[in-house]
């Protein structure tokens, strides 16, 4: 029998984000957004094959506390999923990590999330805009905060 890692970890994903949703009434949507809209970005950068499944299993561990145990061998593939928070200027968090640190799938992944949890409405907000949530990622670049490249990769791949 032929395991289906994506399917398992899009299973594993999906059950974490039930808890989530159920002790924090927070949308379970997230993380699966985040990796079509990381797939998406991704295939405009030129990235394909297995980096890019890769790249969708990220995501959808992202925001999973366990992650590090859950691929704990593959430090790459956790780094890209663990260093969501992180900025390039250094003052991100848990780690510190500055552009030096932070490689293009790392990047991605932090102005995917950014992205995704501005335009996506929640019991608490409405979603804003495409051309809101992009000024505010254009404003986070000019910080030095997020990749200017892929915030503009971002905004034409979702733009309507």
């Amino acid at each position: 029998m032929e395991l289906d890692a994506l399917g398992l970890i899009s299973a594993c994903s999906y059950a974490l984000d039930c808890v989530e949703a159920e002790l924090v009434h927070v949308t379970s949507e997230h993380a699966k957004r985040v990796a079509y809209m990381s797939v998406c970005v991704a295939e405009q950068m030129g990235i394909q094959g297995k980096e890019l499944q890769d790249l969708a299993v990220c995501a959808l561990l992202h925001d999973n506390a366990l992650t590090q145990y859950i691929i704990d061998g593959f430090e790459e593939l956790r780094d890209w999923a663990a260093f969501h928070h992180e900025r390039l200027d250094g003052t991100g968090y848990p780690f510190g990590k500055t552009a030096a640190d932070l490689n293009t799938q790392e990047r991605m992944m932090a102005c995917v999330d950014i992205y995704q949890a501005l335009t996506e409405s929640r019991p608490y907000k409405q979603g804003m805009s495409h051309e809101k949530a992009c000024g505010i990622l254009k404003d986070m670049a000019d910080k030095s905060w997020l990749d200017a490249d892929i915030v503009s990769k971002v905004d034409s791949c979702f733009r309507t």
